[in-house]
């Protein structure tokens, strides 16, 4: 049966083929002047996004390889493909940017390409196919652009070892007696790669192609010792693979890569990354991310599991109806295992927008190629499987439906992508590129950035070594990189024991003459890095003092002489509660040391509730976690003048009922900290505490803050 006349379908294929050629080239170009909008001028974010990337990528134009001399958080892969680019195009911050958002964009456009090429079998419908999905993934702005973790690039090398999945050549070698099977030789190598390029996306996609390709492997040969003996090789395959993939980023140092990646990450990641302000994992937490808030609305998460629930009833009802077959069906199920898979990231902390971004990519893709083929094959929806005939009418409804549902989401995609366009200066930008190529980071940067750097630079003496907790434009100014002995530009990056104490001895050793530090102003995770790195911190609070504050950061100068602590004084607790001694006329800050029993009656999930000191009454917006491994942890609590004295007890949250923390000792002793620096946890204090602040308070230190700094900020 016929639906649609030969003519028909032939001008509706060469017309939506030129549309979406159109439409691709405007993404091209738009991502074009968003990159040199982005990169002029720079204004960006000071702690994540760009400097995640240009730290490292000065580093390896210094002639050091990650994994090797410095940890990549996301895999060496990833920043070893901005290389190229970055280092044509001058080796500064502006090329730094111009890479990270041009680089994401091309590796979706092409990854998705060759999905729905090797897919659909066609280059017209892949080009058609690829267009439409990009105009569903771009208004979430995690996928196409670079999120502020670059999870487009993370996600891709799944997505070519579906495409290798889907295909099928047509021509077999053989070595000796073995026929060569390429398709399954090029998912390995896809997933190989995966690794480096995205270490957790790629972990997730190798367990999910194991266990399907083991579920078909179990189902067509229907015995267990074949079964066993394909599912062994692929394991054994793909360590091969991805030993071989780190090796070529990292120099041959894939082991110092991979334990850093599986062993030193995960042994930090829940208590330190889990832990207010971030969201722990709790069933509440859960269904509040997952409807989009307190009430449901059409935000990302629940756009995001709505494609996943329709992309997999889509996949059973196009199966039963025999449109697609067993060529199409593995490798959807191996996609939507993967994504599903990604999600076991939330035991460490909830932030589904991120968390589910690679689900939500699959299924998109999954959608657009379930899409095409039901128009391709839409005469096999003619007749159903029990033979009866579907009305003409009906089957031509469906297909119909589903262009102008493509037609309307490149229309509004579009539409979208031109306001993100008309909002940045795409004239005076242009103007400045050429400028920028090569030039030092202080000349192309924009207005705020030029601003922070100069309220530092009087105080900066030029041959000193300036240690930042977030490195950034301070020290490439300098030419400087932080002399961490693991490599890590950012604290947060020191994760597991022997790490943090390294960049701690680092440090110490150092000895650096000038701290910078964040404003909590800029940045609500200054509070919760006091209590991840206590060691580091009672340096800085003991031995400098500050001397410039800037919207963004804290700069500290060394003390000629060390401030003193009192020695130790062990508190009792009373019904579960200690009180730390209360300030008087100025801010007192307390080092506590908590000697506890924490875990559940689950030894396995004891990584999964967040064991709390909660703290009333002091300077402190958030309770502190502290790790279940250890027996004992130190933490820094203030008290302000005009409060009680501070009030510690104990707290569990997660979704272990069993999850308990256990005081058995608890003492403190005062930190002598210069009275200069004691304005910093005012400060944190009266921009980060929203409850039962005394606003008096407050308003006394914002006019004492505005005659100092000339800023009430």
């Amino acid at each position: 049966m016929t639906l649609f006349r030969e003519d028909t379908i032939r001008r509706a294929t060469t017309v939506s083929t030129w549309a979406a050629a159109v439409y691709l080239a405007a993404i091209a170009i738009s991502a074009v002047v968003i990159a040199v909008a982005t990169a002029a001028n720079f204004s960006g974010y000071g702690v994540d996004g760009p400097f995640q990337l240009y730290n490292p990528l000065r580093r390896m134009a210094e002639g050091e390889l990650p994994g090797r001399d410095f940890p990549f958080f996301h895999g060496p892969g990833v920043v070893a493909i901005h290389y190229p680019l970055f280092s044509m195009l001058g080796g500064n911050i502006f090329a730094s940017e111009i890479a990270r958002w041009l680089v994401s964009p091309a590796l979706f456009l092409g990854s998705g390409y060759l999905f729905f090429w090797s897919a659909l079998r066609g280059k017209r419908a892949a080009l058609i196919a690829i267009a439409v999905a990009t105009a569903i993934v771009l208004p979430f702005d995690r996928m196409v652009d670079p999120s502020n973790s670059l999870l487009g690039i993370r996600t891709t090398f799944p997505l070519l070892a579906a495409a290798a999945y889907f295909w099928t050549p047509r021509r077999h070698r053989m070595l000796g007696p073995i026929r060569i099977d390429w398709s399954r030789v090029l998912v390995i190598v896809a997933l190989g790669v995966a690794v480096p390029m995205g270490t957790e996306q790629g972990a997730a996609a190798i367990g999910a192609y194991l266990l399907v390709s083991t579920v078909r492997q179990a189902i067509t040969s229907r015995s267990v010792v074949r079964t066993l003996a394909s599912t062994a090789f692929d394991t054994f395959a793909l360590l091969v693979a991805v030993l071989l993939a780190t090796a070529a980023f990292t120099g041959g140092h894939a082991m110092e890569a991979l334990r850093y990646a599986f062993i030193d990450v995960p042994a930090d990641q829940g208590w330190v990354f889990g832990a207010p302000p971030n969201t722990n994992l709790t069933w509440e937490a859960l269904r509040i991310e997952l409807l989009g808030g307190w009430t449901f609305r059409l935000s990302p998460v629940p756009v995001y599991w709505l494609m996943a629930l329709l992309a997999i009833a889509s996949l059973v009802v196009l199966r039963r109806l025999r449109v697609i077959g067993p060529r199409i069906l593995w490798p959807a199920a191996f996609l939507l295992v993967y994504g599903l898979a990604t999600l076991a990231s939330v035991v460490g902390y909830v932030n589904l927008r991120d968390q589910m971004a690679p689900l939500a990519r699959v299924s998109a893709m999954l959608l657009v190629l379930l899409a095409m083929l039901t128009i391709m094959r839409a005469d096999r929806l003619a007749t159903l499987p029990s033979g009866r005939v579907m009305r003409t009418g009906i089957v031509r409804g469906i297909t119909g439906g589903i262009v102008v549902v493509m037609v309307v989401l490149i229309g509004a995609s579009s539409a979208h992508r031109a306001q993100t366009v008309l909002s940045v200066p795409v004239r005076s930008s242009f103007a400045a590129a050429p400028a920028s190529f090569g030039a030092p980071d202080a000349d192309i940067v924009g207005e705020g950035w030029r601003m922070a750097l100069d309220a530092f630079a009087p105080h900066i003496a030029d041959d000193e070594i300036v240690w930042s907790t977030y490195q950034g434009l301070y020290q490439s100014v300098r030419g400087q990189l932080t002399p961490a002995a693991g490599g890590e530009d950012y604290i947060i990056h020191a994760v597991g024991a022997e790490r943090r104490d390294a960049y701690t001895a680092s440090f110490v050793e150092v000895d650096p003459r000038y701290v910078i530090t964040l404003n909590p102003n800029y940045s609500i995770y200054e509070e919760w890095l006091w209590s991840r790195f206590p060691q580091f911190y009672e340096r800085v609070f003991t031995h400098y003092r500050i001397v410039a504050v800037n919207g963004t950061n804290y700069l500290w100068e060394r003390l000629d002489e060390d401030a003193r602590a009192t020695s130790w004084t062990a508190l009792d607790l009373t019904d579960g509660v200690a009180e730390l001694p209360a300030a008087d006329d100025e801010v007192r800050l307390f080092e506590v040391e908590v000697e506890y029993e924490a875990g559940t009656s689950i030894g396995p999930l004891d990584r999964l509730p967040r064991y709390l000191v909660d703290i009333e009454d002091s300077g402190l917006a958030y309770p502190v976690a502290v790790p279940p491994q250890r027996a004992s942890w130190t933490f820094f609590v203030p008290s302000l003048p005009g409060q009680g004295g501070p009030q510690l007890s104990a707290s569990t949250i997660g979704i272990v009922p069993s999850a308990e923390l256990d005081i058995t000792g608890i003492r403190y002793r005062e930190v002598d900290v210069d009275s200069d620096s004691r304005e910093l946890f005012v400060h944190n204090f009266c921009i980060t505490s929203v409850e039962q602040r005394p606003e008096a308070f407050c308003d006394d230190y914002r006019d004492a803050r505005e005659e100092r700094y000339g800023s009430r900020d």
